[in-house]
């Protein structure tokens, strides 16, 4: 299963995007910021990255 990873600084925003793509049958994995996504990016590289400017 393709892994996306969500880096978000509001936990609403956040929250609603990783229901979403669960139910279209993706794992998503989250973080509210840079120092998070580099621990997961570390740990658990994704197939892909979306964040929020």
């Amino acid at each position: 299963m393709p892994r996306i990873f969500v880096v978000a600084d509001n936990a609403i925003n956040r929250e609603l995007l990783c229901d979403w793509l669960e139910a279209q049958d993706y794992v998503a994995l989250s973080t509210e910021d840079l120092g998070g996504a580099q621990r997961l990016l570390k740990d658990e590289p994704p197939d892909a990255v979306l964040l929020d400017v």
